[in-house]
C-alpha cells in the first residue's frame, strides 16, 4: 500500500495556495437503522450523520426495504463511512443502495474505510445486496462486514467488485483493496473471509488461479436454518439459474447439520454487466425474486 500512495503523491502533490498546503476535506458519515416487529416489520430507530443517509420507501410482502446512500458521491483517501443495521425478532429487511459505490484515486490520507455492523435477531431475515463497488485506478479501500446472528436467523449477503470502466478506455493498474468478513451465531464464528489486492494488479488479473482476466467478481454468502441437504438444493438451483451466462463460478454448501448451514458462491466475469446477470439469477434462486429490491429483480 505504501508504494501506491507514494507514487500517487509524486504525480499529484497536495493542493497549495501561496506556498501554504491546504488539507483536503474528508468525508465522514454514520448511518444506523433498526427494525421491530409490530404486525409486520416496522422502523424502530433511525440515525444519520454526515454523508450517510438511509431511505426506507416501503415494506413489500412483509419485508422492509432500505437504501444506504453516501451523498458525497464516492470515496477517496481518508474517508470514513459506518453503517449499522439491527433486526429485531421476527423481522425481515432487504438492504441495498440506489447505485454503485465508487472508490476514487487516493492521493493522501490513507485508505478509505467502510465499516458494516449487522445484528439479526431470533427468526429474523436480512438480505444485504448493495449494488456493485467500482474501483478506479490507484484507489485505496478497506471494508469490513461484522454480523451477529441469533437462533433461527437468516442472512443473505452479496458484494460485487468492478475494476474500472474498460468501455470508457480506463485501465486499472494499481490499487489497494481489503475486504474483511466475520459472521457469528450466538457469539460463535461460523464464517470468516479475507480478500486483498494491492500494488500492481495487472499480473494478478491474468493468473488462472486468481482473476484469470476477469474485470468483475463477487461473493454470495447464505447462512440460515435448515439441513445441509436443503442448502445443496439451493446450490443446484443456482447452477441452473446461471446456465448459459459467461461467468466463472464456484459454489459450496458447508455444514454438519448444525442448524446453521452455509452456502458460499464466488463469481468472476469479464465485465460488470455479465456479472450482474449472473448475480441477479443466483440471488433469485436462493431467496425468491419477490424478496429482492427492485434494482435486482
Amino acid at each position: 500500500m505504501q508504494n501506491v500512495l507514494s507514487r500517487a503523491d509524486q504525480t499529484n502533490p497536495p493542493l497549495s495556495v501561496c506556498g501554504a498546503q491546504l488539507k483536503r476535506q474528508r468525508v465522514t458519515g454514520t448511518g444506523r437503522v433498526s427494525f421491530k416487529h409490530q404486525d409486520l416489520t416496522r422502523l424502530d430507530r433511525l440515525y444519520q450523520d454526515g454523508s450517510a443517509k438511509i431511505r426506507i420507501p416501503k415494506t413489500y410482502a412483509g419485508r422492509a426495504h432500505a437504501y444506504l446512500m453516501n451523498t458525497a458521491g464516492g470515496l477517496t483517501g481518508g474517508d470514513r463511512i459506518e453503517w449499522s443495521v439491527e433486526l429485531g425478532a421476527d423481522t425481515a429487511a432487504a438492504i441495498t443502495t440506489p447505485g454503485c459505490e465508487r472508490a476514487y484515486r487516493t492521493d493522501e490520507g490513507g485508505p478509505a474505510r467502510v465499516e458494516n455492523s449487522i445484528s439479526v435477531g431470533v427468526d429474523a431475515s436480512l438480505i444485504w445486496v448493495p449494488q456493485e463497488t467500482l474501483l478506479y485506478d490507484r484507489s485505496t479501500l478497506e471494508r469490513s462486514f461484522e454480523a451477529e446472528l441469533a437462533q433461527g436467523a437468516e442472512l443473505l449477503l452479496c458484494e460485487a467488485i468492478i475494476l474500472g470502466r474498460p468501455s470508457m478506455g480506463e485501465a486499472v493498474d494499481r490499487l489497494f483493496f481489503h475486504d474483511h468478513w466475520r459472521v457469528r451465531r450466538d457469539g460463535r464464528l461460523v464464517f470468516a473471509d479475507e480478500f486483498r489486492l494491492s500494488d500492481s494488479i495487472r499480473h494478478l488479473r491474468d493468473r488462472s488461479a486468481l482473476l484469470s482476466g476477469a474485470g468483475a467478481f463477487a461473493t454470495i454468502l447464505y447462512c440460515g436454518p435448515g439441513d445441509l441437504e436443503s442448502h445443496r438444493q439451493k446450490a443446484d438451483a443456482v447452477w441452473t439459474a446461471i446456465a448459459g451466462i459467461e461467468v466463472t463460478a464456484g459454489i459450496s454448501a458447508l455444514g454438519a447439520n448444525s442448524g446453521m448451514e452455509r452456502l458460499i458462491a464466488r463469481f468472476a466475469a469479464s465485465d460488470g454487466f455479465t456479472l450482474r446477470r449472473a448475480l441477479r439469477n443466483a440471488l433469485a434462486a436462493i431467496c425468491g425474486g419477490e424478496s429482492l429490491p427492485g434494482e435486482w429483480s
